[in-house]
């Protein structure tokens, strides 16, 4: 199930292997399944290039705005 997280330790630590995983692949926008084990380790599952967000708008509170406001900023950001 997806969880938006708030800021903090974990956060920072799935933004450094969500970047790092997407320059690897030399892609600039993505989805990257990632999971945390019981063991508290941090695996990526898989990159998307396809941005396919119907899960997260049914299952989080506000995803559609949520899910709006990425492609806004994304959008933003390369016509910049």
């Amino acid at each position: 199930m997806p969880e938006v997280l708030q800021k903090g330790e974990l956060y920072n630590q799935i933004e450094k292997l969500a970047v790092s995983a997407g320059k690897a692949m030399n892609i600039n926008f993505a989805t990257i399944d990632i999971i945390k084990t019981v063991d508290g380790d941090l695996y990526v599952l898989e990159i998307n290039s396809g941005i396919g967000a119907t899960i997260f708008i049914e299952s989080v509170e506000g995803g559609y705005e949520i899910i709006k406001n990425i492609y806004r900023e994304a959008l933003k950001y390369l016509f910049e």
